[in-house]
């Protein structure tokens, strides 16, 4: 016969295991989901997956501490020193998470100098501010470097930065490399929150136009589809409307089905 010693700590328990498993539960199955978008938080993620997990354990215990079978009280001096263990070892974990979290916080996040580069003014660069599709590349990065002569600049390439530097003969511009690779000056490709973030910190920085130099477009949307590389594009537009800046995306029209190109070229200024 199974009963229970004490039911208002009993029904207490099981609520507490109920919300546990089920935040273990949600944690377990969006994981892969977090760790594409978030590599850099992988270590933090499964670290509170694991104390969650214990964090089960521990409930567990304590829901069975309440049983009486036969006649028997289950809890013991034991039990209670065992789920004392397990929820300092969850607390533990914790704490090594959010640590885990401040480090990752301080060394990869490094936000992009606003810096001139020292070329000569050869033209007039009569372009309003907002997103411009180019689909003439070299003419794009001469577009680029004629406003690097006005405004401050910034590089996102799909080449690393020491190639992208010696092609547009740059010196001081940053450049932010597209890649799975982890490094200060790298921006993960399906990471568009991060990526979107570090773009308009640099645009509203000192309040100055600046222009930007998005290459690699066609490997954004291989990552992560047409449609989400679209709505990253309309809300970059207009945040380089409301700060003055300009967006310039070269972009290989071949590449693209025609619905995806007429609907680019509808949305966005064109650079032929």
């Amino acid at each position: 016969m199974i009963g229970i010693y004490d039911k208002v700590t009993f029904i207490s328990d099981i609520v507490n295991f109920i919300f546990v498993l089920a935040v273990f539960a949600v944690t377990f199955k969006y994981r892969h989901g977090f760790v594409n978008k978030f590599p850099s938080l992988k270590g933090f993620y499964y670290t509170i997956l694991v104390s969650l997990g214990i964090a089960v354990v521990g409930n567990v215990i304590d829901v069975l501490d309440n049983l009486v079978i036969q006649g028997h009280y289950l809890g013991s001096q034991f039990t209670d020193q065992l789920t004392s263990w397990i929820y300092a070892i969850t607390i533990a974990f914790i704490g090594i998470s959010w640590i885990k979290v401040i480090v990752n916080i301080v060394e990869r996040y490094n936000p992009v100098p606003v810096v001139r580069e020292d070329i000569e003014k050869t033209a007039e660069m009569n372009l309003d501010p907002g997103l411009y599709i180019c689909t003439n590349e070299n003419k794009c990065y001469n577009y680029f470097k004629g406003l690097l002569a006005e405004r401050p600049g910034l590089v996102i390439s799909r080449n690393p930065p020491e190639i992208v530097r010696e092609t547009l003969g740059l010196k001081e511009t940053p450049i932010l490399w597209l890649t799975k690779i982890e490094r200060k000056d790298t921006v993960y490709p399906t990471n568009l929150p991060y990526l979107m973030q570090t773009l308009v910190d640099f645009m509203k920085k000192e309040g100055k136009p600046k222009v930007i130099l998005l290459k690699g477009i066609e490997y954004l949307i291989t990552e992560n589809g047409f449609k989400n590389i679209f709505k990253f594009l309309a809300t970059l537009k207009d945040y380089a409307i409301v700060t003055g800046s300009i967006v310039l995306i070269p972009i290989e029209s071949k590449a693209y089905e025609d619905k995806d190109f007429h609907l680019l070229i509808r949305e966005f200024r064109v650079i032929e």
